[in-house]
């Protein structure tokens, strides 16, 4: 199988809602692609034929309380860190290489890759490989009080980063 057919196999599973009871979704709403490389925000962003180039982008087209899920089928690096400001929103990293099915997400210069803030309740983040930078990390909370967020199917420290101990995920204030 090919990964143009993984890729619309994922996207016709999500469409559908199969296969999602354990990611805590009970409807899904708008469903997004994203790939870092080949990617363009100019796309529609509703299949993996078109997806969007950046994470940050598809937030901003996702609505807040609806369920809505951002796949992210490859990528490297952004404009980091990106800020997770809406509810009940779905960032899961899938990709389509057999012999690394985590989505590599590295930040380039000393940031978090993610921020959850009191706007990011009840948000998910699964599949990834993350690599942060020496005194910041995969996932950082540093303002607010998010509640819920499900955070899952991940690695902190990938071998790009050095595997350095603040890959992990940051809490400075309380989160529930």
């Amino acid at each position: 199988m090919s990964a143009n057919s993984v890729e619309k196999a994922i996207h016709n599973m999500l469409l559908n809602g199969l296969g999602w009871h354990g990611f805590g979704i009970g409807h899904i709403g708008n469903v997004f692609f994203v790939n870092g490389f080949s990617g363009n925000n100019a796309n529609d962003g509703r299949s993996p034929d078109s997806p969007w180039l950046t994470i940050l982008f598809a937030l901003t087209q996702c609505v807040a309380d609806h369920d809505d899920v951002i796949v992210v089928m490859d990528h490297w690096q952004e404009a980091w860190p990106v800020t997770i400001d809406k509810t009940r929103v779905h960032i899961i990293g899938c990709s389509a290489n057999p012999t690394h099915p985590l989505v590599a997400l590295n930040a380039p210069a000393d940031t978090d890759i993610f921020l959850l803030t009191s706007t990011s309740n009840n948000c998910e983040i699964a599949g990834f490989d993350f690599g942060g930078g020496p005194t910041h990390a995969g996932i950082g909370n540093v303002g607010g009080t998010p509640m819920g967020p499900y955070i899952h199917h991940n690695r902190f420290g990938h071998e790009f980063a050095q595997d350095t101990p603040q890959d992990g995920i940051r809490v400075d204030l309380n989160m529930t």
